[in-house]
């Protein structure tokens, strides 16, 4: 586990036989809940959903989003029901996918909000642009993320984008983790 800013990140987490895998079986196991991008905010992306905790190979990124909330940030986060569904996102070249400076902790929840950001890059294939931005002070450019099989964890609250795709797909399932209402 390395550490950047307020973004940590595990690098090789997925073989590419297990990404292959995890791709297959997300595709077989899509949800017919529909992506709500941030408020006034452009993402072009073919986005799917699909429920995390019934995909096995997945405990192990669950495993490690709880051990850096644990052992960095502390926050008190729920227990993800079995119909839980994560965020498949395709960006590509054709759509020059993106997705503006956005937070995810935009929730309209009188009880919760989101507290952390798993993502996962699941790109089978070389792809150029899709870099991951995050707002700190200076902004940082997280290139971690830009290998398959890497995972990137942060708050939720933090501003953040993705810049458009100029080669190929980018491929990442991102897990939104709530919790209790921040006070």
């Amino acid at each position: 586990m390395m550490r950047r800013h307020f973004c940590h990140y595990y690098e090789k987490v997925y073989s590419p036989k297990e990404i292959k895998l995890l791709n297959k079986t997300i595709k077989k196991n899509f949800s017919t809940t529909k992506d709500r991008p941030a408020t006034g905010v452009t993402k072009t992306a073919t986005v799917g959903l699909f429920p995390i905790t019934t995909i096995p190979l997945f405990y192990r990124m669950l495993d490690l989003v709880l051990e850096i909330n644990l052992n960095n940030f502390g926050y008190h986060l729920y227990t993800l029901p079995k119909s839980y569904n994560a965020h498949y996102n395709i960006y590509d070249e054709q759509q020059q996918g993106q997705y503006d400076w956005h937070f995810d902790s935009e929730w309209e929840s009188p009880s919760q909000d989101i507290k952390l950001t798993a993502i996962l890059n699941l790109s089978e294939k070389p792809y150029e642009g899709g870099e991951l931005f995050l707002a700190t002070s200076p902004v940082s450019k997280i290139t971690p993320i830009n290998t398959p099989g890497n995972l990137v964890i942060f708050p939720s609250f933090l501003l953040h984008r993705v810049t458009p795709v100029t080669k190929g797909e980018r491929i990442s399932a991102a897990l939104l983790w709530p919790g209790p209402k921040f006070h």
